[in-house]
């Protein structure tokens, strides 16, 4: 169960490196850093929490986009 709770560590840390630099276009300049921050808040908030904070943004930007493509096709009509 250990090395399953590293590997989602990993991924979490690199889909949080490739976003900060994607954003900020750092271009990998701060990664160190990066993997600094986000080792100490992936400890303090646990891996399991930020997969299901992930889980809710994602089903309220789903809502969000069907909400506003159902607002765009009533002003159509």
């Amino acid at each position: 169960m250990k090395l399953f709770e590293s590997v989602k560590k990993s991924l979490i840390k690199r889909a949080v490196k490739g976003k900060v630099n994607e954003k900020l276009n750092l271009e990998g300049k701060y990664d160190k850093d990066i993997d600094r921050i986000s080792e100490k808040v992936i400890d303090k908030v646990g891996v399991e929490n930020i997969l299901k904070a992930k889980r809710v943004v994602d089903d309220l930007s789903s809502l969000t986009d069907k909400l506003s493509s159902g607002k765009a096709e009533k002003s159509k009509q």
